[in-house]
């Protein structure tokens, strides 16, 4: 189960893939879904209950554990600032994710 990159219905030459981006290229969400935020960027990003984070763009499905640097598996929370930073509520902390790292508090 779950949805996949290919839902969206997006064409192979929409596709494209940044090298030095964190996280990884996933074909489908994991099925533990708790939340789902929009962002002002058209950004969807999907927290689960213990697989981290995912952040679909409009091209790619993008997955964030804690080797990329969330505090934890567990996604509690997800907000926005007014300068788009997207904030992440986890059992062991709050991360600020701008767009190219995540930063724990």
């Amino acid at each position: 189960m779950g949805i996949h990159a290919n839902e969206f219905q997006l064409p192979p030459s929409q596709i494209s893939f940044t090298q030095n981006a964190i996280g990884n290229v996933v074909e489908k969400l994991g099925d533990n879904l708790m939340l789902v935020h929009h962002d002002s960027k058209n950004h969807w990003w999907f927290a689960t209950w213990k697989d981290g984070l995912y952040r679909f763009d409009r091209e790619r499905i993008i997955h964030f554990i804690t080797k990329h640097g969330l505090s934890h598996h567990r996604i509690d929370q997800i907000a926005e600032d007014p300068i788009e930073n997207v904030y992440i509520n986890t059992t062991a902390g709050i991360n600020r994710f701008d767009g190219t790292s995540f930063q724990r508090f």
